[in-house]
């Protein structure tokens, strides 16, 4: 049995890459790297990169209801829009570190 060919696409040098996400409606994928800190997308329609750099360590990266995504950004939730490239933070949503509580 013959082994598929492997080909890199984006010699990118993530430094921890992560969490890639199918966008189908935009033939994209999307995934963090966590200590640059960044957000990558990749156009498997046309090739397309783009990168945008993150206010701080983020490790995954989800599709919101809507438009743009929610992200984990140290320390708490940010919403992100790929057309801006602008994180905003949810004061709502606070991540929690292990022994924490909400009080």
């Amino acid at each position: 049995m013959s082994q598929p060919a492997v080909e890199c696409v984006w010699p990118l040098g993530a430094e921890l890459g992560e969490g890639p996400v199918w966008i189908a409606a935009e033939q994209a994928i999307y995934f963090v790297d966590i200590k640059a800190p960044a957000i990558h997308r990749l156009s498997v329609a046309d090739g397309g990169r783009t990168s945008w750099p993150a206010p701080d360590q983020v490790g995954f990266i989800v599709p919101a209801r809507g438009e743009g995504f929610i992200c984990g950004v140290r320390g708490g939730l940010h919403r992100f829009d790929p057309a801006s490239g602008a994180f905003h933070p949810d004061p709502r949503r606070r991540a929690r570190t292990a022994g924490q509580s909400d009080q």
